[in-house]
């Protein structure tokens, strides 16, 4: 009558079978079936754990922190694994890549100087063209992605009367100065500026915008000339600045202002404000 040999999943034993001097008999027979059986077991157990039924691989391989998935000391080129609530990640034997969480991950047996990284599996699809956006560490948009919108916005405005000097040499007011983050080739300068002057009957005011920045010649506005009556108000309209320029770089936008010599010197006074934003069309 058979003997039933139970099945064991918890070995991968070595194969074996009965030497040539050995007796036929039952132990020497059995123990190569059992080898057998719980190799087979143990293969059964793990391809019914990724596949249990027959419809496509279920499962791949997990971590439940970035922090474990660094620590493994298995990492196979081009294997994949899941990092719990993260996303699936690839280990390329060949990268370099600086480590960028989420995006990048060196395992913590491989230093800085050696190949082998975890590369989130649509690293190669983020910040490219038609590809996905990225953030930046403070969770912002990196405004060389953003299309259709303002890149930066700065507001500045006066705390206190300032007096210009009697001549026709422009000054900064201080206080009306304000410096965009790096902008892009293309991007649009728009400013919105009020100034308000105090003066004497027939003072007259001249008001620029100034554009400059870092190896960029510097760029006025045409100035509007003011006669004060009293206490005149001048409100600066929008006024938006095209250019094109070769390096990502900031831009600095001021509010400038120059009393005729031949009339006494102008004062302005606070509540004067700026405007600017940086938009990219």
């Amino acid at each position: 009558m058979p003997k039933n040999i139970p099945e064991d999943a918890s070995s991968f034993p070595t194969q074996t079978s009965p030497l040539d001097t050995e007796p036929r008999d039952g132990l020497s027979v059995e123990t190569p079936f059992t080898n057998a059986s719980r190799r087979t077991a143990y293969l059964r157990d793990r391809v019914e754990f990724v596949d249990p039924t027959r419809e496509g691989v279920r499962r791949i391989r997990r971590f439940p922190t970035s922090a474990a998935l660094k620590s493994s000391l298995d990492h196979v080129d081009k294997t994949v694994a899941v990092i719990d609530g993260v996303g699936a990640y690839q280990f390329d034997a060949s990268s370099m890549a600086q480590e960028l969480s989420p995006m990048v991950f060196r395992p913590n047996d491989i230093g800085a100087a050696s190949a082998g990284r975890w590369l989130l599996l649509l690293l190669g699809s983020c910040a490219v063209p038609n590809g996905i956006a990225t953030l930046d560490p403070n969770g912002n948009v990196h405004p060389e992605q953003i299309r259709s919108g303002v890149v930066d916005a700065k507001y500045a405005n006066v705390g206190a009367n300032q007096s210009i000097a009697q001549n026709d040499t422009f000054a900064d007011i201080v206080g009306l100065s304000v410096t965009l983050d790096p902008l892009e080739p293309g991007d649009i300068i728009e400013v919105d500026a009020n100034t308000r002057f105090d003066g004497t009957n027939g003072d007259v005011a001249q008001i620029r915008v100034s554009f400059s920045a870092p190896g960029v010649a510097t760029v006025d506005s045409l100035p509007t000339m003011t006669k004060l009556a009293g206490a005149l108000t001048f409100l600066g309209g929008s006024q938006k600045l095209y250019w094109t320029a070769g390096t990502s770089q900031p831009y600095t936008v001021k509010v400038q202002v120059a009393g005729k010599s031949a009339n006494a010197a102008v004062a302005y006074a606070s509540g004067s404000w700026l405007i600017v934003k940086g938009v990219r069309p």
